[in-house]
């Protein structure tokens, strides 16, 4: 599947812009250069806005960034994952950890994982992201960082954007100022 027409698909469908910016970078060896493709969406969404950086080149990451401006006593949380090679060494039931002291909003994140199945993607492949949330005097802000050196790194852009869509759905309901 090409990130290109994913990401333009998912642009296309939420009235987002998408930008690319393709590029070479000289190697450290003479004659050597690195193709480098960053693809950046700006995705309005339930009165905020989804900043999206898949980075296929020096650093081969994906990164999300939702800001909100009017939602109170929202608690800080953060999903982890243990590293591919720990997970073929031990045999644990989740390969994720939410930590919240919102047990409700904790158990959503969990079951966001299982309905758009990035608990089976963590599980089976090198998907390793972390998510925070985390206020600042004036903003919410959801934060996600992950690896693209995964198998499945394009036919899971979809799954990806939805889990956050319905994060953005869960926060606002439960935290929103009005």
């Amino acid at each position: 599947m090409d990130p290109e027409k994913e990401l333009q698909r998912i642009c296309d469908q939420y009235n987002g812009k998408l930008t690319i910016k393709d590029f070479k970078v000289g190697g450290a060896k003479m004659g050597e250069s690195i193709y480098v493709v960053k693809y950046y969406l700006k995705i309005p969404y339930q009165d905020c806005m989804i900043d999206i950086l898949y980075d296929f080149g020096n650093s081969v990451t994906a990164d999300f960034k939702i800001g909100f401006n009017d939602l109170k006593n929202v608690p800080k949380f953060e999903l982890t994952t243990i590293s591919h090679f720990t997970k073929l060494v031990l045999f644990k039931k989740h390969n994720f950890k939410v930590q919240c002291k919102d047990i409700y909003l904790k158990r959503e994140i969990e079951k966001l994982l299982q309905r758009h199945t990035l608990d089976k993607l963590i599980k089976n492949t090198a998907f390793e992201p972390t998510t925070e949330g985390v206020n600042s005097e004036k903003t919410y802000t959801i934060h996600t960082v992950f690896s693209l050196v995964f198998e499945e790194n394009t036919s899971s852009i979809s799954a990806i954007f939805e889990f956050h869509k319905e994060l953005i759905n869960i926060i606002r309901e439960r935290y929103k100022r009005f």
